[in-house]
């Protein structure tokens, strides 16, 4: 026969964990009426609330949902649940929105920023390869090892022709190439370059036809650092 334990005394278990600081020992309130109300409902309740007090989670029909008729017809759940069901609110998506405008119309001058660097890069590329073929072609021919035309002082009459090949001196069926294809301009797209003789000025913009002395950007833009292109 169990022994019965008198009224708000804690029990051995509960005091145990009390002991050891699990949970806070809490007296167990007296029933309103205890003609109605028994002891092991008291002791029920006692440890429900320690169990609260601990962290413990509820139990699972304190997620139960009611469902109230709408105004529209059909039913939704009633409460904080259906406040938190409900989504984003227009305040908030206009928030969002404007954030996104700001960060895109940070990003597109940063983009063309970056693409526009990448270009004059490429530029400078073609134009010191070109320079440095007519630089070379002009190195061979002062080495009698290409045949001079009349007029160009050694220098190639065109672009073409250092892709194509010259016939070298003292060989046969042997040509010196000295550029795989004439490169496109990056500012125009086009594989068109402005060209000058040795009997230009520096600063010409027409070419007379004699030779390629040097090449320049056809483009009329201005560089990041407000230098003109075909002035490189």
């Amino acid at each position: 026969m169990s022994r019965l334990r008198p009224f708000g005394a804690q029990p051995a278990a509960s005091a145990r964990r009390a002991r050891h600081g699990r949970v806070r020992p809490r007296r167990l309130e007296a029933p309103e009426s205890a003609g109605h109300v028994s002891f092991e409902e008291s002791v029920k309740r006692g440890e429900t609330r320690a169990r609260r007090d601990a962290g413990r989670p509820p139990r699972p029909e304190a997620y139960s949902v009611t469902y109230v008729e709408g105004a529209a017809g059909g039913t939704r759940p009633s409460g904080s649940m259906y406040r938190r069901a409900r989504g984003f609110t227009m305040v908030e998506l206009t928030i969002v929105c404007a954030l996104i405008m700001i960060l895109t119309a940070m990003a597109i001058p940063i983009s063309r920023y970056a693409t526009k660097r990448q270009k004059e890069v490429e530029l400078r590329y073609d134009l010191r390869m070109m320079r440095s073929a007519i630089d070379k072609y002009k190195q061979y021919s002062d080495a009698g090892l290409l045949p001079v035309d009349l007029g160009t002082e050694g220098y190639p009459k065109t672009l073409d022709i250092m892709v194509e090949g010259v016939d070298q001196i003292g060989q046969i069926h042997k040509k010196l190439k000295f550029l795989r294809k004439v490169p496109v301009d990056p500012m125009t797209g086009k594989a068109e370059w402005g060209l000058r003789s040795l009997q230009d000025e520096s600063t010409s913009t027409s070419w007379g036809g004699q030779d390629v002395y040097d090449v320049y950007s056809m483009s009329p833009d201005r560089a990041i650092d407000k230098s003109y292109y075909r002035d490189w």
